[in-house]
């Protein structure tokens, strides 16, 4: 965990002030705990950027939810250290699931898995569903799993790699060569309706 040069009696009390809604407080906390929390991020996000991001969205909910911390139940610097670790993976796993999505055909893969739909979408939405299982089961074991731990779980790669036990570059292989079977496998949705359903 990062270190902070404050002692953790001074970060109380600036999180106690910004809990009241002290700006000056909130201020200095940002000056002297941001040092340490940005290269914390940038260990999670790979991206010095993102983590400038990741930092600053975390220190919105630091000063949103700082009338909630306690001191007894955690030291500052950890409190403040799990929001960001939090945040970092949150966006990790949305980069992840982007980049699937991407790989699989956003358009597709949105519209199989649309929980809203009239009769007629209800009626494509089936048929691309199927076409979505049949896809899926034309893969292995090991290639279709990773793809539901990722897509289906929202897990990232580096996470699925864990679950399973095997190296990130295997599971990056699976993913984006399982990705693309399943595509082949998918008509386009308005072609699918004026053919079988007359609704185009």
């Amino acid at each position: 965990m990062p270190r902070c040069e404050a002692p953790p009696d001074i970060l109380v009390e600036l999180l106690h002030r910004v809990g009241n809604g002290e700006g000056g407080a909130f201020t200095h906390l940002h000056a002297i705990t941001c040092k340490r929390l940005l290269p914390f991020a940038k260990r999670i996000v790979l991206s010095k950027e993102i983590a400038e991001e990741v930092v600053q969205e975390s220190f919105l909910a630091i000063w949103r939810d700082a009338g909630s911390f306690d001191y007894t139940r955690s030291a500052p610097m950890t409190w403040m250290v799990t929001i960001v670790r939090n945040k970092a993976i949150d966006c990790v796993r949305a980069n992840a699931r982007r980049e699937l999505l991407t790989e699989l055909d956003s358009h597709d893969v949105a519209f199989a898995l649309d929980p809203a739909a009239g009769p007629c979408e209800a009626a494509e939405l089936a048929q691309r569903g199927r076409q979505l299982q049949d896809g899926m089961s034309i893969l292995g074991s090991m290639p279709r799993k990773a793809i539901e731990l990722a897509f289906f779980q929202e897990m990232t790669h580096d996470e699925v790699a864990l679950e399973m036990t095997i190296p990130l570059g295997t599971v990056k292989t699976w993913i984006r060569r399982g990705c693309q079977q399943i595509r082949r496998h998918l008509e386009p949705p308005r072609a699918i309706v004026a053919r079988t359903y007359h609704c185009a």
